[in-house]
């Protein structure tokens, strides 16, 4: 079907159900719902009633208030192949590959508005707010550190970058940051002053390291088809390998929930029980139809970025028996 066929087909659909849909950004073109219609979903952070995916196209809005129907609230398109969001305040952080940094206002989730960007040199994979700075994997140009405490006007303060690496996943804690560097596996990086990181340590891993969790003094690494690596980073500048665990995909992602560790490897949702970060044992999986990329967790719920499947929502209160329960498909 010919784009201005499926325009046409939207337009009639919004028409019909104009009485009974929720108010979805009117305001945007038929194009953008179009897209609303059709991407896939990247990465989803959820925050009260609201879950805020990173589109392939944009910023999607769903209501969560009910997991098992969620509801489309708005759609943002932007251009670039949105990858990463993290949320803060009133404000989304959208990591938009070759487009940079996207800051989007949320205070309204029925009408967000962009208002501010900064094009990043490299492709910028992932994103982390701490405090008033936002921390960006920028793959080959490594860890660029952005001062938001003005959203509209984000600024480089400092970066940090090495020869051929391709930083993919970020995370931050106590003054230090974490990257996942698919060539070369987990940095460590000292965030003591946020104006000049440096280098704390490396440890080398398997496959392609994807991304990082940090809960209490471990770090959780996806690793690829190196499964989850669980490595001691009580002493940042030397961390050690406590143990490993071959997922049976390809690890993109993970999530830590007392003591629960939870994976987006592709092809479902495998859940591992860490109580002992020394002896990981299998709790259960969830496969699910798409993707999985990326799993966000949220009180008794798993939020999974299944890219052209949508956002599954699972139930995970008996982490032994995790229940598919709500979907959210672009494409329905």
């Amino acid at each position: 079907m010919q784009k201005n066929s499926i325009s046409h087909v939207v337009l009639i659909y919004l028409t019909i159900n104009a009485s009974i849909m929720p108010s979805i950004a009117f305001s945007q073109s038929v194009q953008s719902m179009e897209f609303a219609l059709s991407s896939q979903v990247n990465e989803v952070r959820v925050v009260g009633r609201y879950a805020y995916c990173a589109s392939s196209d944009g910023l999607t809005i769903l209501d969560i208030q009910d997991p098992k129907s969620p509801v489309l609230v708005s759609h943002l398109y932007s251009p670039g192949a949105h990858l990463a969001i993290d949320i803060s305040g009133n404000y989304a952080y959208l990591a938009a590959d070759d487009f940079g940094l996207y800051v989007i206002d949320i205070s309204n989730p029925f009408k967000p508005v962009v208002v501010g960007s900064y094009d990043t040199p490299g492709r910028a994979y992932d994103v982390f707010v701490a405090g008033f700075f936002i921390y960006i994997a920028d793959e080959w140009e490594g860890l660029q550190v952005i001062d938001i405490s003005k959203p509209a006007s984000p600024t480089l303060v400092a970066k940090y970058s090495i020869s051929d690496c391709d930083f993919t996943g970020i995370f931050v804690s106590n003054n230090y940051v974490y990257v996942a560097d698919s060539k070369a596996g987990l940095r460590i990086v000292n965030l003591t002053d946020p104006t000049n990181p440096f280098a704390s340590a490396i440890f080398g891993t398997p496959d392609r390291t994807q991304s990082v969790f940090i809960y209490e003094t471990y770090a959780y690494v996806a690793d690829g088809e190196g499964g989850l690596l669980i490595i001691d980073v009580t002493d940042q500048g030397s961390p050690k390998l406590m143990a490993s665990y071959d997922t049976p995909g390809f690890s993109c992602s993970v999530a830590v929930d007392d003591a629960i560790v939870y994976i987006a490897d592709g092809t479902g949702l495998p859940v591992i029980d860490v109580e002992d970060p020394a002896d990981p044992i299998s709790a259960s999986r969830c496969f699910l139809p798409g993707w999985a990329n990326n799993v966000c967790i949220v009180g008794d719920y798993a939020y999974v970025a299944d890219s052209w499947a949508g956002l599954q929502i699972i139930n995970v209160a008996d982490e032994y028996n995790p229940t598919l329960i709500g979907k959210y498909s672009p494409t329905k």
